[in-house]
């Protein structure tokens, strides 16, 4: 069994939550409100525009090697800060062995956001430090948090109509015409966890988006962990990356997959803004269902008194 990180116990596991009953029309609603928002999160922000007094892109400077990009540059492969113990590239390569486990993200970077960056070339994605030599960044845009973003960016329904290209928000904006590009990302994943992390096959790894992705989170970013347990909230609003590809395949559509899953359940206040997602939004504060007795949170007993349905993956 593995052990869930203190930081997503620390998220998940509140005594009272909130349930969404998800609709159709909440759906349509909560892709509406996402698209509203301005382009990226803080960090992310950071990152393309090479903010150098960002700590997610400090450890990122030491260590170039943990980048990757897709080759057409609409995704890029990072450590996830929060979850980083050590900056000592040996340890981070050690990772999946640690207690925690090991936590990588894939973020989507829409064209007409890169091409305003020094990553809009090739060479420089594939030569971060090439990349450092060359950037030019206002130090009076950078956010005053790792999620805030900077109110200049412009909204993403106004990136998608000034460049004419669907704008990945979330899971909900995938469909069958990117059944190739979700498969490059698991291809890219896979082999970066091999070569840089020794991932192989006798390693537990999951690569899963968020159902509904909070307002601070909002664009389409791919989960990876490998050798991590999960806390069983999360596990209730994970949507797997296998999962999303065979059901675009066989004519699924990721609101269906949605749907399907039932209620979505979280301890995030920002759930508050579910009410502006349509007039017939159910938002209940009721007590945790997937709450773990402290009394069961060590890492060997974590799950103890969770059921069987809870432990699937």
């Amino acid at each position: 069994m593995f052990q869930i990180p203190a930081i997503d116990f620390a998220k998940y596991n509140k005594p009272m939550c909130y349930e969404v009953s998800l609709t159709s029309e909440v759906l349509d609603a909560y892709r509406a409100n996402s698209h509203a928002i301005h382009g990226l999160p803080g960090f992310m922000d950071d990152f393309i525009h090479l903010n150098l007094e960002s700590p997610d892109l400090g450890i990122i400077l030491k260590h170039p090697e943990l980048v990757q990009w897709l080759s057409d540059g609409t995704a890029v492969l990072l450590p996830d800060y929060p979850y980083i113990k050590s900056e000592s590239g040996d340890l981070l390569r050690k990772s999946k062995n640690e207690p925690e486990g090991l936590s990588l993200g894939i973020w989507y970077i829409h064209p007409k956001q890169l091409e305003e960056t020094v990553f809009s070339s090739p060479e420089n994605r594939n030569d971060f430090r090439k990349a450092t030599k060359s950037f030019c960044y206002d130090p009076s845009l950078k956010p005053v948090s790792r999620l805030q973003r900077n109110a200049n960016q412009k909204r993403i329904k106004d990136i998608e109509e000034s460049s004419g290209i669907p704008y990945l928000a979330s899971a909900l904006d995938l469909n069958a015409g990117h059944i190739q590009w979700l498969k490059e990302l698991k291809i890219m994943a896979l082999g970066h966890l091999s070569q840089y992390y020794n991932v192989t096959d006798e390693d537990n790894t999951l690569m899963f988006f968020h159902r509904i992705i909070a307002p601070p989170h909002v664009t389409l970013h791919l989960h990876i962990r490998v050798n991590q347990g999960m806390h069983p909230l999360e596990k209730s609003y994970r949507l797997m990356l296998d999962d999303i590809i065979e059901g675009l395949e066989y004519g699924k559509t990721v609101k269906n997959l949605i749907l399907d899953a039932g209620p979505h359940y979280s301890t995030a206040d920002t759930i508050g803004e579910i009410s502006r997602w349509g007039t017939n939004v159910s938002v209940k504060n009721i007590a945790n269902p997937f709450f773990v007795d402290r009394a069961s949170s060590s890492p060997e007993n974590r799950y103890k008194n969770l059921t069987t349905d809870h432990q699937k993956t």
